[in-house]
């Protein structure tokens, strides 16, 4: 889990493959549940509740498969359900949660660069936005990581030895 842009897609990637498991990225499965082709298009169609709760519903799914890694959505921890769930996931050692923690300067950069089809959370300029967010949601990211990792100057391969490692040390859910 993470702010947008702080690589969750990329390193989730590296560390499905790395594990040998299937990735799931969470805002695929929900765009997938709407007309929409874009998540733009869905929250301006259908507006940020309804994403919110397809969100959660989509999320109780995925976890109810084992072995996987899941690239959360950035505001998935802000739902108090789908809180609850991987709260729950956590307590019965079935998931380790990763925080990929990444300084606001960078996330803008990166962001500035490739804005991707995701609409503003918030009104008015994208960098302060960017930092809002970050403050609004960091609390909640950290109260819920099992793992905080900072990536803000760390490549994807580097980030992911890292991760692969603590988990192979004992950070990892019991029965994957």
């Amino acid at each position: 889990m993470g702010l947008r842009g702080c690589g969750k897609s990329t390193l989730g990637r590296l560390l499905a493959e790395g594990l040998g498991r299937p990735l799931v990225e969470i805002d695929e499965q929900i765009l997938a549940t709407f007309p929409e082709a874009s998540v733009a298009e869905v929250w301006a169609a259908n507006g940020e509740a309804a994403w919110r709760a397809a969100e959660t519903r989509v999320l109780c799914e995925c976890l109810q498969r084992a072995g996987q890694v899941i690239a959360l959505g950035g505001g998935t921890p802000m739902i108090p359900e789908a809180r609850h769930l991987i709260e729950a996931e956590q307590r019965a050692s079935r998931a380790t949660v990763i925080y990929l923690r990444c300084r606001v300067a960078e996330l803008t950069h990166r962001l500035l660069k490739n804005p991707g089809d995701r609409p503003p959370l918030l009104a008015g300029d994208a960098i302060k936005e960017i930092a809002r967010v970050a403050q609004m949601r960091q609390p909640a990211y950290r109260s819920l990581a099992d793992i905080e990792l900072d990536v803000t100057e760390t490549t994807p391969a580097e980030a992911a030895t890292v991760i692969l490692r603590l988990l192979n040390h004992g950070h990892g859910p019991n029965d994957g």
